[in-house]
């Protein structure tokens, strides 16, 4: 257990040694210096994700393995509603 312990504070080193951001060496620096914090509070810290500084909505869907929608699959249900109208009129009603 001890030796795991090493290698977890050993790769923080490293992770910190490699950061150039002073604003969060400067909350690391405070979180660490603070004793008041639970152990409940440090694993919702630990839980909390960072936000994107920029939304790539390709790289999103790359990510996400996203296909977009079948349109075969939207045929047949569209043919199961037995809509009189055809498919392309219906969709052009969807966007502006």
């Amino acid at each position: 257990m001890g030796e795991a312990l090493n290698d977890i504070k050993i790769r923080l080193i490293n992770r910190i040694t490699l950061l150039d951001d002073a604003q969060l060496l400067g909350l690391l620096e405070k979180l660490l210096g603070t004793s008041s914090l639970s152990r409940e509070d440090l694993l919702l810290l630990a839980m909390a994700v960072p936000v994107r500084s920029k939304t790539d909505l390709e790289e999103l869907k790359r990510e996400q393995n996203y296909q977009g929608p079948d349109r075969r699959h939207f045929e047949q249900a569209a043919e199961q509603m037995n809509l009189e109208e055809p498919i392309e009129d219906l969709v052009a009603q969807l966007t502006p």
